[in-house]
């Protein structure tokens, strides 16, 4: 499990679950749905790290 702070601000991403307090969380059970869902945790990532950047 991956927990963004402040994933709230994210755009939507099928990857993401939104959670309390403004997180949002990025949930895998097997190294089959990472691979599956990679471009999406790359782009989310990379949205996050602009998003923080900025602050």
């Amino acid at each position: 499990m991956l927990v963004f702070h402040q994933g709230e601000m994210l755009t939507g991403r099928t990857v993401l679950e939104p959670a309390p307090k403004g997180k949002a969380y990025a949930k895998f059970r097997t190294m089959a749905e990472i691979k599956a869902k990679g471009a999406d945790l790359k782009a989310v990532i990379r949205e996050w790290i602009e998003l923080m950047d900025k602050k």
